[in-house]
């Protein structure tokens, strides 16, 4: 089943929600990870989603999370048009966390680490940036991201990401949950934030719920309501904005005895692009263009 994210207002309440299982998958193919790592991924990609849809002009949302665990930085990054990136700063091997007997899920407290920071970046369709700054207190990704958001305004947020794991360590399930609300509502959102903070989102992937549609109803999230009104489903998918064009200018940057002694040494690049990590293969013709003046480039491909 493709990844899908939709959105729904329901009692008041605004919800949205994404499977992100495909996107999760090619990320961890791409970076050769599983077990936790996984896990960090597809919580970020789902949290990602989510808050690119929440509001209104947003084009793009990046996340930032960095604690003292082995994993380092985290990163995704998701377009309102449904292309989801997302990546670790390091690879570390795949020790499973034992599960909370009343949540079911992965821990990421000790692979990612608490007492640290996280970042979230907004671009607006206008061009410009908001960009707003937090605590990494559990290191569990979702749990810090909602704290943060319920310091921003008198909105309430719930917001659980996670990802179901097999004996091997890679995903089976991927998906994510957001509940926005005004004071009016505050007890019908704590009420689902601690539902989702006692693992009711792992028990719906555990249970087989793969729909974006009815992922809020599942486990007892929410009850649909008469005045529930469904939005505009959306794809997601995973994209990286890199090039190899973007691989060739990033070599642009290297003085010409550098070069010099890449092509000596090596006859060719290559470029790896930090967010997927895709390999961009730079020829010698092209490394050799590189040491020419650039108003000489366009005269000698």
């Amino acid at each position: 089943m493709s990844d899908q994210l939709v959105r729904v207002s329901t009692g008041g309440l605004l919800v949205v929600s994404a499977v992100t299982t495909e996107a999760l998958r090619e990320s961890v193919r791409r970076h050769a990870v599983c077990g936790e790592a996984a896990v960090a991924l597809g919580r970020a990609l789902s949290a990602a989603a989510l808050l690119a849809e929440v509001d209104v002009g947003v084009v793009r949302v990046t996340l930032e999370l960095g604690g003292a665990g082995p994993l380092g930085v985290l990163r995704a990054d998701a377009k309102r048009t449904g292309e989801l990136c997302a990546s670790v700063a390091r690879v570390v091997p795949f020790v499973m966390a034992s599960p909370s007997a009343s949540a079911g899920r992965t821990s990421l407290a000790a692979a990612l680490g608490a007492n640290g920071a996280l970042r979230v970046e907004r671009e607006l369709d206008a061009g410009a940036r908001t960009i707003g700054h937090g605590s990494l207190v559990t290191g569990e990704v979702d749990e810090d991201l909602a704290a943060w958001l319920n310091t921003l305004d008198s909105s309430r947020w719930a917001l659980g990401c996670d990802v179901l794991l097999d004996a091997d360590g890679a995903p089976v399930r991927s998906a994510g949950l957001l509940v926005v609300a005004g004071d009016h509502a505050g007890d019908e959102v704590a009420r689902v934030a601690q539902a989702l903070q006692g693992g009711a989102l792992w028990r719906a992937l555990l249970a087989g719920e793969a729909r974006a549609s009815s992922l809020p109803f599942a486990k007892g999230l929410l009850a649909p309501t008469s005045r529930s009104v469904a939005g505009e489903a959306r794809a997601l998918r995973f994209h990286c904005d890199c090039s190899s064009e973007r691989a060739r200018g990033v070599l642009e940057f290297l003085r010409a005895d550098e070069l010099a002694a890449m092509l000596d040494e090596l006859g060719s690049a290559e470029v790896v692009c930090h967010r997927c990590s895709l390999k961009h293969s730079v020829a010698r013709s092209e490394l050799e263009a590189l040491r020419l003046p650039a108003s000489l480039r366009d005269a000698n491909p």
